[in-house]
């Protein structure tokens, strides 16, 4: 898994829920024609001599623990401290960092809480 090949609502990163009918939300189709999976292709369809089917949804069942995450409620600020950031940079790569720790580490997960902002 490799979080620069998603994005989404809260930035760059890996998406993960609790429900997994939640992922139609983010994910996006594969047909065979996409560039950059050929391997992909090749290891699923080709080898095992099957067709493409068209187009497919690809999803991974994950058993994960968050670490040290920061709560939002809009992908934008701490919902429990509305003066932090969530994110280090305008890239949305990198979470902020956890005040207060020392040595400085960033946040590991964002959860992203339902409701009103």
């Amino acid at each position: 898994l490799n979080e620069r090949m998603g994005g989404g609502h809260f930035g760059k990163g890996l998406y993960l829920a609790e429900d997994a009918a939640k992922m139609d939300q983010y994910v996006t189709s594969d047909t065979d024609q996409n560039e950059g999976l050929g391997a992909l292709h090749k290891l699923l369809y080709s080898s095992n001599q099957m067709n493409h089917p068209g187009r497919v949804y690809y999803a991974f069942a994950c058993r994960t623990t968050l670490g040290f995450p920061i709560f939002s409620k809009d992908g934008q600020v701490d919902s429990r401290a509305p003066e932090q950031t969530v994110f280090a940079g305008p890239d949305e790569r990198e979470l902020a960092r956890i005040p207060g720790v020392e040595p400085p580490m960033h946040y590991n997960a964002m959860v992203v809480e339902t409701g009103p902002a």
